[in-house]
């Protein structure tokens, strides 16, 4: 379930719903009051149940239609501050890039 970005309404008092168009955004509504948020750099939003969802790495999420993303913040080693990238050094093996900062729950 998504709502429009920018919506005032909520579809329940209470939770975390897909925004729009864009997957790594969310609104999340206490007592009926949304606020629009953003995952950090590189985590989507997957909605889990109605009323339920986290910011998770892009293996573990579904977007679908939600194609859209903030502008990247990467590094030189990674696109982004958070995701899986394969390590320059051998083809088979995958880096893991992590922000210096841990993101609030």
């Amino acid at each position: 379930m998504a709502i429009a970005l920018g919506s005032s309404e909520c579809p329940t008092p209470n939770g975390r719903f897909a925004s729009g168009e864009q997957c790594d955004s969310y609104t999340e509504c206490q007592d009926g009051n949304p606020v629009e948020k953003l995952c950090p750099d590189g985590l989507l939003f997957h909605q889990r149940t109605k009323a339920t969802g986290e910011c998770t790495y892009a293996p573990y999420s579904t977007c679908k239609e939600r194609a859209r993303l903030q502008p990247a913040n990467g590094t030189e080693d990674c696109p982004r501050q958070f995701g899986f990238y394969p390590n320059g050094m051998r083809p088979s093996a995958v880096s893991t890039a992590t922000a210096p900062t841990a993101w609030p729950a």
